[in-house]
């Protein structure tokens, strides 16, 4: 069974922020003695620190618009030509 207390509930859902940095000191220090004291939660750790690690290395150094505008111009170029409009009189 899961434990849902209000420690674990924290935990879980803080544990990202404190992987990429942005929780403040005395929440850091909390989660840093969270997993000292439950080591049990430490795959779920390992498992947000490598989704983490993943995801930092899909991105692209390319800016947004610039990769949107390649997309577009490769997206023409696969479309096939309008149809030539047939004049019924």
């Amino acid at each position: 069974m899961s434990d849902r207390t209000p420690d674990r509930e924290r935990f879980s859902l803080d544990l990202p922020f404190w992987l990429n940095g942005t929780l403040d000191a005395d929440n850091s220090r909390w989660m840093e003695a969270y997993l000292r004291a439950h080591p049990e939660c430490d795959g779920e750790h390992q498992f947000a620190r490598n989704l983490l690690q993943l995801t930092r290395s899909l991105g692209s150094p390319i800016p947004e618009e610039e990769r949107l505008e390649s997309f577009r111009i490769r997206l023409r170029s696969t479309l096939p030509p309008p149809a030539k409009r047939l004049d019924r009189r």
